[in-house]
């Protein structure tokens, strides 16, 4: 069983749209003291040495597809949804490039964005992962099982974790050209591996941009798909629960 939370669509999309967010400075170190020495706290007790190599070993090691679990998938899965719009601050266009992983229940595992700024001639590989995962090892991006990209977190959020990585005009050429991404996560209990299909992605990116109404009428029919399921997975625990003992 997976040891993360799920999240909904709309609240994907909304982190997709974020700016990203600043980060809190670190405060200043505190001068030394100058006045009387403070006792000498007590040693720790040592850890057995296999131990405490294994807790650094999950502290630093960044997540690998090796032995890695992979959480139940839906049969059907949505296409990559290019979407285009123009800040209205600085007047320059902004396109984003989207497709979601969802779980076999329907709920939205993993969405991965392809931000291109057009003016800036940027490109930008933005993904929202689930929380739960060790933030300090980050996550490790594979390109059809060879290693691609390494990310780290820039902000969790009760929606999701933010990876943001600029892309370099090679770097998106290897993109458009793969089949699979698999993102590798660690969690406190095991290893996760999200496999996204890249397939549809160049030609998402060549095409012109669909209408945002059209993503938004989507949305809206996963959630009440979601919500149809749900009412009808609560119904069915209802109809096979034991009746209660009369008193």
């Amino acid at each position: 069983m997976m040891s993360f939370r799920l999240f909904a669509t709309a609240a994907v999309a909304a982190l997709c749209l974020a700016a990203t967010p600043a980060l809190a400075q670190e405060k200043p170190a505190k001068p030394a003291a100058t006045t009387k020495q403070k006792p000498k706290a007590p040693a720790k007790a040592k850890q057995p040495e296999a131990a405490s190599k294994a807790s650094d070993g999950a502290a630093d090691e960044e997540p690998k597809l090796t032995g890695a679990v992979t959480p139940p998938m839906s049969g059907s899965q949505p296409e990559w949804v290019k979407v285009c719009q123009t800040d209205p601050q600085t007047k320059k266009q902004v396109c984003l490039t989207n497709r979601a992983l969802r779980s076999e229940t329907g709920q939205t595992l993993m969405t991965a964005v392809v931000v291109q700024l057009v003016n800036d001639k940027k490109q930008i590989l933005r993904m929202i992962l689930p929380v739960g995962v060790l933030i300090p090892n980050g996550a490790g991006i594979f390109l059809d099982n060879n290693h691609f990209l390494s990310g780290k977190f820039l902000v969790c959020t009760p929606e999701g974790c933010l990876v943001q990585i600029e892309l370099s005009d090679s770097e998106l050429a290897s993109l458009r050209k793969a089949h699979t991404m698999s993102v590798a996560l660690r969690t406190p209990n095991q290893q996760v591996a999200l496999p996204l299909s890249i397939d549809g992605l160049a030609k998402a990116l060549d095409n012109p941009p669909i209408d945002p109404q059209t993503v938004v009428q989507e949305q809206k029919k996963l959630q009440e798909e979601l919500q149809k399921a749900a009412e009808k997975a609560r119904s069915d625990l209802n109809a096979t629960a034991p009746a209660k003992p009369a008193q």
